[in-house]
């Protein structure tokens, strides 16, 4: 009776052996399938958040883009009202000044946009926020393109005021019977020329100045690059395009620069004062529209440039993730 009960006891121990030998691996894979599971969920998750940052990505860019062509229209429209016009003696200045006016207005703009072309190129040396090279090559590539285009507007303004015309400063009035009653008088032509010439030449030192300092800094950048290719030879293809990129800039500045220092040959229309008053009116409309888009575009930009990380970050997340 005693070794019917050993027996029993050695079969049952033996039994919950096999049962654990047998359950155990059962376990690890139902736990292994359990956590794969778990892994492709989170990835899931991971590519549906992706698809809602890359649309409200989208939307962000295509806000940028509305907004830019709409200033784009404005500033086009602008400079092409003023560019085609010039004062008469009826409205003195006003024209001038209008065109004056428009230019340092356009050398504000460039600043911003400067600001910004700053910032992506030195993401580009210093990288500290998570955009991919080609983001930020693009970025820069857009902001030369609008900063090209406002200078070359500036141009366009400055070449199409008056130039200095030669007028006697007094006129004799013949009077009734021969010289003895002649009064002499000062000469409206001269007068004309010599108001709107003091606006033109400011114009003119002025563009002059900010053309040649942009001139000597895209130069001083030259001989930096050239500089930085030569300590690190295994650049080369990178820096060569930098190189090339930045001498196209000098190129076209100095083209700019050049044509400014040239006299113009304006081939605007005369108006007179009704009309000088009316395009005044026209341009303070104008002009102020241009300041609300504008700061709206900057507006924009920064939403893009900000939330543009946070998509590569994601994106970088899944490659990890699914990496052999």
């Amino acid at each position: 009776m005693q070794l019917t009960s050993k027996f029993r006891i050695q079969v049952l121990r033996g039994f919950s052996l096999c049962l654990l030998v047998v359950a155990c691996p059962l376990f690890f894979l139902s736990l292994s399938t359990h956590l794969g599971a778990a892994d492709s969920v989170s990835l899931d998750q991971l590519k549906m958040g992706l698809k809602e940052r890359e649309f409200h990505g989208e939307f962000l860019l295509n806000e940028l883009k509305a907004t830019d062509k709409r200033v784009e229209s404005r500033m086009d429209n602008l400079v092409n009202a003023l560019e085609v016009v010039a004062d008469s003696k009826d409205s003195k200045t006003k024209v001038a000044r209008m065109k004056k006016a428009t230019i340092e207005g356009l050398m504000k703009v460039v600043g911003l946009y400067n600001d910004k072309r700053a910032a992506i190129q030195e993401q580009l040396v210093r990288p500290t926020s998570n955009l991919t090279l080609d983001q930020k090559q693009s970025i820069r590539k857009a902001l030369d393109s609008r900063i090209a285009k406002r200078v070359a507007q500036m141009v366009e303004l400055q070449q199409s005021m008056p130039t200095n015309e030669e007028y006697e400063k007094y006129k004799m009035t013949p009077g009734g019977i021969g010289w003895a009653d002649s009064t002499i008088v000062k000469n409206e032509d001269w007068e004309q020329n010599r108001r709107v010439m003091l606006q033109s030449e400011e114009v003119r030192k002025k563009l002059v100045s900010d053309l040649q300092r942009s001139v000597e800094r895209l130069a001083d950048q030259d001989k930096r690059l050239k500089k930085k290719l030569q300590e690190q030879p295994i650049t080369v293809p990178i820096m060569q395009r930098e190189i090339n990129r930045n001498a196209d800039l000098l190129a076209t500045r100095q083209i700019q620069l050049d044509q400014v220092l040239t006299e113009p040959s304006p081939t605007a229309r005369i108006i007179g004062k009704g009309e000088a008053a009316a395009l005044d009116e026209a341009v303070k409309i104008a002009v102020t529209g241009l300041k609300v888009e504008i700061t709206k575009l900057f507006a924009d930009y920064t939403a893009l440039i900000t939330f543009l990380p946070q998509v590569n970050s994601l994106r970088s997340q899944i490659e990890q993730a699914t990496k052999p």
